[in-house]
């Protein structure tokens, strides 16, 4: 099976998920499709330009809370699919404040953002 075909099969697991997540802080009512976000995002070809891609697709994606409804979806993502990458959560608040404001727009920059900052936080901790 395709790593493609994977996420769609396991889109259809994460879709109440993330209403459910939406639900915690509001009340889950949708203005965006959460189908055409998922479907967006498996056209990518690996799980962390997935993840982004969803990021992406959700700016708006609920009546409230969306950046709340990102930020653990993020977190919730992260475990389901087992990347541990200890990404802290004033990080994932920070890549999606700038979604939603715009100031951070496209897939791969939002890859490089959410995840990309790692390798230069590994390159100074080596040299101190």
């Amino acid at each position: 099976m395709s790593d493609r075909k994977t996420f769609v099969i396991f889109s259809l697991a994460i879709y109440n998920d993330i209403v459910n997540i939406n639900k915690r802080f509001e009340n889950g009512v949708q203005v965006g499709s959460i189908d055409s976000v998922l479907h967006s995002a498996s056209y990518h070809s690996t799980v962390k330009s997935q993840i982004a891609a969803i990021l992406q697709g959700m700016d708006h994606l609920f009546a409230n809370g969306n950046k709340r409804t990102m930020v653990e979806t993020v977190q919730m993502l992260l475990n389901r699919m087992n990347i541990n990458q200890n990404i802290p959560e004033e990080r994932i608040w920070e890549v999606v404040t700038r979604i939603a404001t715009g100031d951070l727009r496209g897939v791969e920059n939002i890859r490089i953002a959410l995840f990309g900052y790692l390798i230069y936080i590994l390159l100074i901790k080596r040299e101190m």
